[in-house]
């Protein structure tokens, strides 16, 4: 893993910090060898998080589609944690459906936002207190991975999957906000985790039942009503083992924990429809509709995400994933539990594949799931090769183990696909971003504070940089309204969109004498 790193493109920091991250994870899985399980784990936590640090800092600049977005609405929560907004000021005409380029800004739940608003109050408006956030909820998920492998009997099925989703190229790359609904989807994922952990511990002790209510509520605050998965899941399997469980006892739990989530994730509901009740109304008909109607040109057929599961789990995954399966139910004790996370994984599966929006992230929520079943896989192979090797050969067999970790862990990580992207810009038009980003960041100086710019191309980026309100384009007729209302217009020079003549000619327009790199 580490020697493939050396013909890099990487700086010799970014490279350090990877080296670090990387021999942090494999003196981690060395420890767990030497049955030191404790150290093993702090170490991997640490591991984890540090290269989510090393991903958090790559880009100096906000990405398409969505971490622009949601950085923006973000921001402005620092000062209005109840108001979610885009354009903070409008003094142009909006259309209040439109997502990109509204006011009010209730497309997406807010507790993921309020998250990153409190990361950049302490730490300052900057890209890597923005993915702050993202970055210590991938490390935490991992000891939630650890625990549910251990409610669930294998203890060591819980490692492993730990460590392989500490290398998770896709949860990576969500986590630097390069893959789509970023942020969003690593909260979404976490929490709906940490509900599952809840679950394992209460179905194993008894206890933790309001916290699996709290997660699932904060995952309905993050992703609608996804985040109810947990309880469908949950009755689905009381159902499945109604012979030989307490069913109505059961069902008295699941609603326990329903109501406390409802408690959580009710009154925002309540409330946005109080306080903006155009915006809430369209917004709750816009995402059911994603069920039945294709947005954005993300369509597909039902047998899309079992055709696309190597965007998320890498070319090999499912070679690996239904022998998983198979050796996951084989291994693991009979129990409620382990058929809740069967239940879990044909649901969120079948549900997104028959509707009619499709995106690879969609079913990466369970993604606790499939690295179970991952390491299963590693773990039924060695108990395989110790039958052929036979139990006089033990350091064989740890050998063979150890590096099968690494090898499935390294096809994991994909590193080659994050340098390719991050740093020889593959889809990613990087100087440009790095370019207008630095200009972005000088508009305070370059602009008057009492001062609104256009011919912005890129207006939401710039306002995460900038107080100034920033728009693209300013048709005649606006220009003439803002002319008499006495608004003070500044303008990007001349760049792929020429400046409009009635500014250019007006001697009021201040011209800003910087160059925006859209080609």
């Amino acid at each position: 893993m580490l020697l493939d790193l050396i013909d890099t493109g990487f700086s010799p920091a970014q490279l350090g910090l990877l080296s670090f991250s990387l021999l942090l994870l494999l003196f981690s899985l060395w420890l767990y060898h030497r049955q030191q399980p404790r150290a093993a784990l702090l170490l991997l936590v640490l591991g984890a998080f540090s290269l989510r640090i090393f991903m958090i800092l790559l880009d100096p600049f906000l990405n398409d589609w969505d971490e622009r977005y949601h950085a923006l609405v973000a921001k402005n929560m620092i000062d209005h944690p109840f108001k979610p907004m885009l354009w903070a000021e409008t003094i142009l005409p909006y259309n209040y459906q439109a997502w990109c380029c509204n006011h009010i800004w209730v497309h997406k739940q807010p507790f993921f936002l309020w998250q990153m608003a409190l990361s950049m109050k302490i730490f300052g408006v900057t890209e890597w207190a923005m993915r702050l956030p993202s970055a210590i909820m991938g490390a935490l998920q991992v000891l939630l991975i650890y625990r549910i492998g251990g409610n669930l009997g294998r203890r060591e099925l819980g490692y492993i999957a730990a460590f392989l989703f500490a290398l998770s190229y896709f949860q990576l790359e969500q986590t630097a906000g390069a893959m789509g609904r970023d942020h969003n989807d690593v909260a979404f994922a976490f929490y709906l985790t940490a509900g599952f952990w809840a679950l394992s511990e209460f179905l194993k002790t008894g206890k933790r039942l309001v916290l699996i209510g709290l997660f699932a509520g904060i995952g309905i605050l993050t992703k609608w009503v996804v985040g109810l998965v947990i309880f469908a899941a949950w009755g689905v399997a009381v159902l499945w083992h109604r012979a030989e469980s307490r069913k109505w006892s059961r069902y008295r739990e699941i609603a326990i924990a329903l109501g406390v989530s409802l408690l959580v994730a009710l009154p925002w509901q309540l409330y946005i429809f109080v306080r903006f009740p155009e915006e809430a109304s369209f917004v709750y008909g816009f995402h059911g509709s994603h069920l039945f109607q294709a947005y954005d040109n993300q369509a597909g057929e039902w047998w899309y995400y079992f055709v696309h599961n190597n965007w998320i789990y890498g070319d090999w995954s499912w070679l690996m994933i239904l022998p998983g399966m198979f050796f996951f139910y084989r291994m693991v004790p009979k129990s409620l539990f382990r058929t809740i996370c069967f239940t879990a994984l044909l649901l969120i599966y079948g549900v997104f594949s028959l509707a009619g929006t499709k995106s690879p992230s969609y079913v990466f929520f369970v993604n606790m799931v499939i690295f179970l079943f991952l390491a299963a896989f590693i773990l039924g192979i060695r108990d395989f090769l110790k039958k052929r090797i036979g139990e006089n050969h033990p350091k064989l067999s740890q050998a063979i183990f150890f590096l099968l970790t690494i090898g499935v862990g390294f096809l994991t990580l994909q590193h080659w696909k994050i340098e390719a992207r991050h740093i020889h810009g593959k889809g990613v038009p990087l100087k440009n971003k790095v370019h207008n980003t630095q200009i972005y960041r000088m508009l305070d100086r370059l602009v008057p504070e009492d001062y609104v710019v256009f011919n912005c191309w890129e207006s939401v980026e710039a306002m995460f940089y900038t107080d100034r309100t920033c728009y693209f384009w300013l048709g005649p007729e606006d220009y003439l309204r803002l002319k008499a209302e006495g608004v003070k217009m500044a303008v990007f020079q001349d760049h792929k969109y020429l400046i409009p003549g009635y500014m250019k000619e007006d001697p009021q327009v201040l011209i800003i004498e910087a160059e925006i790199w859209l080609d």
